[in-house]
């Protein structure tokens, strides 16, 4: 009798903790945001990994194929590379053998935001100085000459707060580190960004590739701060 009672007494200790979400903040919440517990001298390679590839300032974004060659003002037409794919059924490019081919994953990473900068260990180049500046990379961009490619992001790509006008781009640069990023940056000047700003939208195009994310001021914050 008694140790029935116990285990009817453990039982309901064990619903009472799961409805304040310990065992939420143990299992999960610790690891979550180890940048805000654990200095980044103390961070593992794997948690870094995880920072810069999928956290609130990094986003992967599905690459969706635009359905028509895109011309930039140079008016140079973004065709399918090595000219031998077509557009399959609903807009989707096919390869050579007519086969509709997988859209593929981008990544953007909100590269001037203290946490990614900590955990790279490297400051932005000058230019980006005062600017919202992020990465974009997973997508063809070697194929694509600088002036052809810089023209282009600067036209298609934007940071758009809330429900406020898109800002474009001032300055645009390739990552030295990578050939296959780019960064992009907004002039502190002319977008002003705040908490108050609940959600930040990005968008970009390159050659005939569209990618959009979001971002979360919510869970952007890093000491405390809001990090951008």
């Amino acid at each position: 009798m008694h140790s029935d009672t116990g285990m009817v007494w453990r039982r309901r200790d064990w619903m009472v903790l799961a409805g304040t979400g310990v065992f939420g903040i143990r299992l999960y919440g610790a690891d979550a945001d180890f940048w805000n517990r654990k200095d980044p001298s103390d961070w593992t390679d794997d948690e870094i990994q995880r920072l810069l590839t999928k956290s609130p300032w990094a986003k992967p974004a599905s690459a969706i194929p635009e359905p028509g060659p895109r011309s930039s003002s140079s008016g140079a037409s973004a065709g399918p590379p090595g000219g031998g794919a077509g557009m399959g059924r609903g807009g989707r490019p096919q390869n050579e053998t007519g086969n509709t081919a997988p859209p593929s994953q981008g990544l953007i990473v909100w590269e001037s935001a203290q946490p990614i900068l900590d955990a790279r260990k490297k400051s932005l180049p000058k230019e980006f100085k005062d600017h919202y500046t992020l990465s974009v990379s997973g997508v063809p961009l070697r194929q694509i000459g600088d002036d052809k490619l810089f023209d282009q992001l600067r036209q298609f790509t934007s940071l758009q707060p809330n429900d406020q006008p898109p800002v474009q781009p001032g300055t645009v640069q390739r990552v030295s580190r990578d050939a296959g990023s780019v960064l992009v940056g907004f002039s502190r000047d002319v977008l002003e960004l705040s908490a108050d700003d609940k959600s930040i939208q990005f968008t970009t195009e390159v050659g005939r590739i569209s990618l959009k994310t979001k971002f979360d001021t919510k869970e952007m914050r890093y000491r405390g701060r809001l990090a951008l």
